[in-house]
């Protein structure tokens, strides 16, 4: 039912209940007041209505400016968000670019030292060779000598036995 058959309605509706003539005219009254109450409500609910149908444009005009804000704003945070994680993973990139190269530097300083270490332990040894065989050397020249000592010392006694029994 349309809005124009409901008034033509309620326009029919208090025609009739104005020309009751006879026994029911008294109780007419209250239903002419109820029968004003009704068509008060109708008419304000109608013009809320009318209202509503003539700010429609205004209501979607604020709702499509509500909508394209909110959108807006998602899509400025989502950017953010995206900037930020940007950052970060450049920040984690540039970190493990760095760790690598420490990781690097760390190698090849290790072998640098392991080398001088191998290098060093190699001319110790060959300096305690060395000495060893110096000090090799001047044992058995040592004991060379006590050999030729203690040579000497038995002909010096076997020659002097000698002189003894001779005089």
């Amino acid at each position: 039912m349309n809005n124009v058959n409901s008034i033509k309605l309620l326009q029919e509706l208090e025609h009739q209940l104005k020309g009751i003539k006879g026994f029911y005219k008294k109780d007419n009254t209250q239903l002419l007041t109820l029968f004003d109450q009704l068509k008060s409500s109708i008419n304000a609910d109608f013009n809320d209505c009318q209202n509503i149908i003539s700010n429609r444009k205004n209501i979607l005009k604020n709702a499509d400016i509500l909508a394209l804000n909110t959108i807006k704003k998602a899509e400025q945070n989502a950017q953010s968000l995206l900037e930020s994680a940007e950052k970060t993973a450049k920040s984690m990139t540039e970190s493990a670019q760095i760790t690598a190269r420490i990781d690097e530097l760390t190698r090849a300083v290790l072998d640098k030292a392991t080398a001088n270490a191998d290098i060093l332990t190699k001319k110790t040894k060959d300096h305690l060779d060395s000495v060893f065989a110096e000090v090799e050397q001047y044992l058995l020249n040592i004991v060379s000598l006590l050999r030729t000592n203690r040579e000497e010392l038995r002909f010096a006694i076997a020659v002097g036995s000698v002189e003894k029994r001779q005089t």
